[in-house]
């Protein structure tokens, strides 16, 4: 992402570029703020949001969100929201002011030429994964994306630059290890890069500050002993898995149409496991020029990879979204690596020297970011012209038929946080769990056995009877035709992207009054 030999002598970059920043930031709210009013919100959105809206307390909130394997910051936002409105969408007004953050800060500091700054901003992972869906994980990238800004003073500012690694830790898994190669690299600059202005006695500051933050936070993401997710280590050899793994980084720096529907899977449609893993090689193969002739580069480079593929491996491969950090922390190792270079050449752009390694890189970096703003526009579209989650039309066919005030019985639950979510305060009953609830509680009460039609049915008549009333049923599947006498099929609705989310409503009618 330097500038290659093409590229004439520009104004610096090094200055903070705020006027070019601000219109990057405006444009990138109005293309998520536009893609956002088309976008049905899904279970893993609605899970964060119903664990706040759902927590009296914030003892409450500490103890549901044990079973997330995320830190806090995010539910503590939303805990704060949701104080205020119960309406969800209030949570994507939110995450799209943290991703205008985002882009702000990455179009003002990030030493690139502002076609590439302007690229990576409206790139797929930027806009999509990280803008039109509402999770934590932009919030962890908006404090790394400041501790990369506040890299030229970071012998002034050891402590600032700590905290905001820190901070970046206690939002998500995959932000914590990339701020664990953020610290450790500012720990290890005064031994591998010779010549820069790095102190050894502010990385001390630096690494003890982040250090404190990513113990705390390893120490919290640890699951409790009930938990009944991602609860088992992958430690034994699988060249599968491996293979796997490894092809992950071909995902992450090409994330071709495959989760979102669509197009399908376009690496499934190459017709070999093995493509993926050799395109990842290829990939690493032409960074390895460049890297080498930038120690800190490599150095943030290897520890924030391996680090990351080891965690895929060991504990869970994960989704796009996942993945998309190991393209965040090429990023950053890029960016750090061009403030050394800055501070010991004061050359704004590469030489026009540059070796055929460096021109290589300069194509392929340029290449794969239109790239994923080409993907971005792909994913914009699917978000106008199709159904994302069938949540949001299930709930408003359950309050046009006065089935929200009933009990309702739904099934999987997994599936029913993005229909409970778009309802005003209320339970659905989980027979998966036995139990009523909002969110998915991922611990050994509830199981992912299938639940079969008469199972579903004896719990619905069971909560009948108690509740002497009619009862609501919401599944993720169509019932078979007179399943049982009183069940009346109210409407089905799909999902387009994510068709696991299309769902049946139904209606047990109230029992007869006994004839007196």
């Amino acid at each position: 992402m330097t500038s290659g030999t093409s590229v004439s002598p520009q104004r610096s970059t090094t200055k903070p570029d705020t006027a070019f920043a601000v219109g990057v930031a405006v444009l990138f709210a109005c293309v998520c703020g536009f893609a956002i009013s088309y976008h049905e919100m899904w279970r893993d959105e609605m899970q964060s949001w119903l664990i706040a809206r759902s927590s009296r307390t914030l003892a409450e909130l500490r103890d549901a969100i044990r079973y997330e394997g995320h830190p806090a910051i995010w539910y503590l936002l939303l805990y704060g929201v949701t104080r205020l409105t119960q309406r969800p969408e209030t949570m994507q007004i939110l995450h799209v002011v943290i991703g205008s953050a985002c882009a702000f800060v990455f179009a003002r500091s990030a030493p690139f030429p502002r076609w590439a700054r302007l690229c990576f901003v409206l790139g797929y992972f930027s806009v999509y994964e990280y803008g039109v869906i509402s999770r934590n994980y932009s919030i962890g990238i908006l404090f790394l994306f400041v501790a990369a800004a506040l890299l030229p003073r970071r012998h002034e500012r050891p402590w600032l630059l700590g905290l905001l690694l820190a901070l970046a830790a206690q939002t998500t898994a995959m932000a914590l290890i990339v701020a664990a190669a953020f610290a450790g690299t500012v720990f290890l600059e005064p031994w591998v890069a010779r010549g820069g202005r790095a102190s050894v006695t502010a990385a001390l500051k630096t690494l003890g500050v982040a250090g404190a933050g990513i113990l705390l936070a390893a120490i919290y993401v640890t699951p409790p002993a009930d938990t009944g997710y991602a609860d088992v280590w992958v430690l034994e050899p699988n060249r599968l898995r491996a293979e796997r793994v490894l092809g992950l980084f071909a995902r992450a720096l090409l994330p071709l149409p495959g989760e979102r529907g669509g197009l399908g899977d376009v690496w499934a449609m190459t017709g070999s496991h093995h493509v993926p893993p050799l395109v990842a090689l290829v990939l690493i193969a032409c960074l390895v020029p460049w890297l080498l002739r930038r120690k800190v580069a490599l150095l943030m480079f290897v520890a924030g990879t391996s680090a990351l593929l080891l965690f895929f491996y060991t504990k869970l491969d994960g989704s796009l979204r996942h993945h998309g950090f190991l393209f965040i922390n090429l990023v950053l190792a890029l960016w750090y690596a061009e403030v050394v270079r800055r501070e010991i050449t004061a050359q704004p752009v590469v030489a026009h020297g540059s070796s055929r390694g460096e021109r290589l890189f300069t194509r392929l970096a340029g290449a794969l970011l239109f790239v994923h703003v080409a993907l971005a526009a792909l994913a914009v579209r699917e978000e106008v012209s199709s159904v994302f989650s069938a949540g949001r039309a299930t709930a408003e066919l359950l309050v046009a038929n006065d089935l929200d005030e009933l009990p309702i019985v739904a099934d999987p639950d997994v599936y029913m946080t993005s229909v409970l979510g778009y309802l005003h305060q209320r339970t659905f009953y989980y027979p998966r769990g036995s139990r009523f609830g909002s969110f998915t509680r991922w611990d050994k009460a509830r199981t992912d056995d299938e639940l079969s039609d008469e199972q579903l049915i004896a719990a619905v008549r069971d909560l009948g009877r108690e509740s002497r009333s009619a009862v609501g049923i919401v599944v993720a599947r169509r019932l078979p035709p007179g399943i049982a006498a009183g069940v009346d099929e109210i409407g089905c609705v799909s999902a387009d992207l994510l068709p696991p989310e299309s769902f049946c409503v139904y209606r047990l009618r109230a029992p007869s009054s006994p004839k007196m």
